[in-house]
């Protein structure tokens, strides 16, 4: 993932589906109501010409519009791709049958800012606007259901509040996305006349050499693009009965545990203290009877036990939410000085 222009990293997904049947060809999608659209009218970002040209045509509320089925506090995560044509402003209208009213967010395709939020409305969750470059944005919204049914609906609009600026005023736009149980949008995820589902991310690597005597040291970088709300796992092991393991529990907790033929010897869990948006840096050191976990320059858990782990050679990583930055493995225990400085951000 090179998108924000620095050293690339891998970009981890959780498994989601696009609830949109036409993310592109909105007419099998979306009812209209005082607009239009023209296919394939500019190039799409990405770098086809596909898009679409959005037209209000009169000076009234205009949408396209989608009934959605709805589970009673579900979160859900709606974006679309707009660029600026005679007027700038692209709008989200999502009504939820909970409350009985609409609620309005609207983005800035000129200046690529956020306009205004329900941030009052119980359904309101989250909104960003993203820089696609030439022009394009990608502008979301998370919702949190108040009912569940086929009563709610959501739209795009052109215009604040959806209502135009001028007949015959339009926007371009692109790549239509809904997702369910959904705490944040995802990558694109185009779809031809049925739902697309996109499967999780995840790496499984064969380490080719055993680590060493029983020992070793494993280290993660990675950007926790959200707070709570991402997760991750690593392992080291060489079947599944046995393993040495860290991931994230909820409510940003850090947990270790040990597994040595199908019983756990160990298992501790600490508060991470992550901040959404900035790096951090993890290491698990592991003897043969010792698992240490270090956090941005701390040490975090120390733990001893009376166990024998064996040789281990295989490491499994997958997460969602972050953007992992590096991933090392060291044959031997490194000290505790070198696990502080290697973690320091």
């Amino acid at each position: 993932d090179y998108s924000n222009g620095s050293c690339p990293a891998l970009l981890l997904e959780p498994s989601r589906t696009n609830l949109i049947t036409q993310s592109e060809y909105f007419s099998n999608a979306f009812s209209f109501t005082n607009s239009s659209v023209v296919y394939n009218d500019i190039i799409s970002p990405e770098n086809l010409l596909n898009a679409a040209k959005y037209i209000a045509t009169g000076t009234s509320f205009n949408w396209a519009s989608r009934i959605i089925l709805t589970q009673t506090n579900e979160k859900y995560a709606l974006s679309i791709f707009g660029k600026k044509g005679d007027t700038n402003v692209l709008c989200f209208t999502y009504y939820d049958a909970g409350i009985g009213q609409d609620i309005y967010f609207n983005y800035d395709l000129e200046n690529g800012v956020i306009l205004n939020a329900p941030t009052s409305s119980p359904a309101y969750v989250d909104a960003s606007i993203t820089d696609f470059g030439n022009g394009w944005y990608r502008c979301a919204a998370i919702i949190n259901s108040q009912s569940g049914g086929t009563n709610s609906f959501f739209q795009f609009n052109l215009g604040t509040n959806r209502i135009s600026p001028a007949a015959n005023s339009y926007i371009y736009v692109w790549g239509a996305q809904l997702e369910q149980d959904a705490t944040y949008e995802t990558s694109y995820i185009p779809t031809y006349g049925v739902s697309q589902t996109r499967l999780r991310d995840a790496i499984d690597y064969n380490i080719i050499e055993p680590l060493s005597n029983s020992q070793g040291t494993l280290l993660i970088n990675l950007n926790s693009q959200l707070n709570t709300l991402f997760s991750f796992a690593f392992l080291l092991n060489n079947d599944g009965a046995t393993y040495v393991r860290v991931d994230n529990v909820s409510n940003n907790r850090l947990r270790v545990l040990v597994r040595l033929n199908s019983v756990f010897p160990f298992s501790q869990t600490i508060n991470g203290g992550f901040t959404a948006g900035q790096d951090f840096k993890v290491i698990l050191r592991y003897n043969e009877n010792k698992v240490d976990l270090f956090v941005d320059g701390e040490k975090k858990i120390d733990g001893a036990g009376t166990w024998l782990l064996p040789s281990l050679n295989t490491l499994t990583w997958n997460a969602r939410g972050t953007e992992t930055k590096q991933l090392l493995v060291f044959p031997t225990a490194l000290t505790d000085s070198e696990c502080i400085g290697l973690t320091t951000i």
